[in-house]
């Protein structure tokens, strides 16, 4: 981008005008105007676009990711702006916002494969999982959408959720062996307490699906 074309339109429709030949001179004066406008323009374009990568950084910053890379990029497009090299800056701008993407990718990935194992367990053992699935797939959604940091919200609460509805199924089923193990009559009690007691400390270690298999 020429940062000089509106002075020189200028300097021409100057020398039109002195040479008397107005319709040119309003002919580069027009074109000046316009330059002006095309650079203001690409000024506020890649400086919005730096603005993009600036909240990009600070958000992988809050998910605690430090984005290093992104960060000296984005300072590097800032000194380019300075320059007024519109076309450099866009180009470290798609850099840095890659970098970011693919640090929140790999953040929202680990999350998501936490929630599936927690689910599979659940489903497992025979948990009502349809309100963890729910929130599963809304983080698969976002996924696809590129919402990153969205995803790994909703695959924490699907986690949670499915720990929770794990927690409550294999809570009642030792509930409900205890009482069947009290009211059997005819067989010696001390294997079966054995094993509900191993399960419970399993239970209570949050080792829900070991529990519910002893």
């Amino acid at each position: 981008i020429d940062v000089n074309a509106p002075v020189d339109y200028l300097n021409k429709a100057k020398e039109a005008l002195k040479s008397g030949d107005y319709k040119r001179a309003l002919e580069f004066a027009e074109k000046g105007d316009d330059a002006i406008e095309q650079l203001v323009k690409d000024y506020q374009e890649a400086e919005e676009a730096i603005k993009g990568l600036e909240q990009a950084v600070n958000d992988a910053s809050e998910s605690g990711i430090d984005a290093v890379a992104a960060a000296q990029t984005m300072a590097q497009a800032k000194e380019t702006l300075e320059q007024k090299d519109y076309r450099k800056v866009a180009l470290l701008v798609h850099k840095g916002l890659s970098e970011v993407e693919g640090l929140l990718y790999r953040m929202a990935m680990e999350h998501i494969e936490i929630a599936e194992l927690v689910r599979n367990t659940g489903e497992k053992i025979g948990a009502s999982m349809k309100e963890a699935r729910d929130l599963f797939k809304d983080s698969v959604d976002s996924m696809k959408a590129k919402k990153f940091k969205q995803a790994a919200t909703s695959s924490d609460s699907c986690a949670a959720r499915a720990e929770a509805l794990i927690k409550d199924h294999v809570s009642g089923f030792i509930m409900t062996v205890e009482l069947a193990t009290e009211q059997v009559e005819g067989i010696d009690p001390a294997r079966p307490r054995e094993l509900l007691t191993l399960a419970k400390q399993g239970f209570d270690q949050a080792e829900y699906d070991k529990s519910y298999e002893l």
